[in-house]
């Protein structure tokens, strides 16, 4: 891929409108060019800031054609070389106005294609910390709900075989998502965490426990497990070398927590 291809489609890679082949041949461009991965970051920045001043509730329908009208003065007024900047400012508020969840069937694949392109080192981390404070105060103005990672996870303890790695911001279709990278035994794993209301997780062979269904499937060799707890649907990926119940300890691992998991198959 070119930098010319490469920049053309970093409007639609913010938006997540890419096909898989698309998405990892522009990310691979990216890991091994400067000048394309500072333009991506310039796009990634503005989205993020407008993401992060959105209100936190639904704007009447009627406003899409205004916002959509004041869009179209604004192209028309700014010079031509800054035109996918302008775009990615369009869709970021078309996607804050035309809020509706997500089929839940695509989101076990979309935290597989996550971890994947993690776990190769296609994709950095936006931030890289070990201490779960540093992490939620990145993720609290990039997102549109309440999450902070539980202190227990920078805790001492003998018995712990995970530490907490970063994370980084993903979209799935229009649900904003903190996506967790941890590591347990030197392998990776990854959280994803969105609210509720836009995916609904499903599917795979369900096991109930401390009132929780927890929903197991694979894919790509992958296992891969999500749930709704508390307003929050999750989506956790490892190998297959970790256990079910293993790898929940990472964000059900308090004293209170661990009666939800405790039955969980290995």
């Amino acid at each position: 891929m070119t930098c010319r291809e490469a920049e053309s489609r970093l409007p639609l890679y913010i938006d997540h409108e890419l096909a898989r082949g698309e998405v990892e041949d522009l990310e691979r461009h990216l890991a091994g060019c400067a000048k394309c991965h500072d333009a991506f970051e310039v796009l990634r920045d503005v989205s993020d800031n407008i993401r992060a001043a959105k209100p936190l509730y639904d704007a009447p329908l009627e406003s899409e054609a205004r916002v959509r009208e004041i869009i179209r003065a604004r192209e028309r007024a700014v010079i031509a070389q800054r035109w996918r900047i302008v775009a990615a400012i369009s869709a970021a508020f078309i996607a804050a106005l035309m809020l509706r969840p997500v089929k839940a069937n695509g989101f076990s694949e979309f935290a597989a294609g996550s971890h994947v392109r993690y776990a190769s080192g296609a994709t950095p981390l936006d931030v890289a910390s070990s201490q779960p404070e540093a992490v939620s105060r990145w993720l609290a103005p990039r997102l549109p709900f309440h999450f902070k990672l539980p202190d227990y996870i920078n805790q001492p303890d003998s018995t712990k075989k995970y530490s907490l790695s970063g994370a980084r911001l993903l979209q799935y279709g229009n649900a904003d998502v903190a996506y967790l990278a941890y590591s347990m035994n030197r392998r990776p794993i990854s959280l994803l965490v969105t609210s509720a209301s836009q995916v609904k997780p499903g599917g795979g062979q369900t096991f109930r426990t401390g009132g929780i269904d927890f929903h197991f499937s694979s894919d790509r060799g992958l296992r891969l497990i999500t749930w709704i707890d508390r307003g929050l649907s999750y989506a956790l990926v490892s190998d297959p070398g970790v256990t079910g119940a293993e790898s929940c300890v990472i964000c059900h691992g308090s004293t209170a927590d661990r009666k939800k998991i405790g039955t969980l198959p290995e």
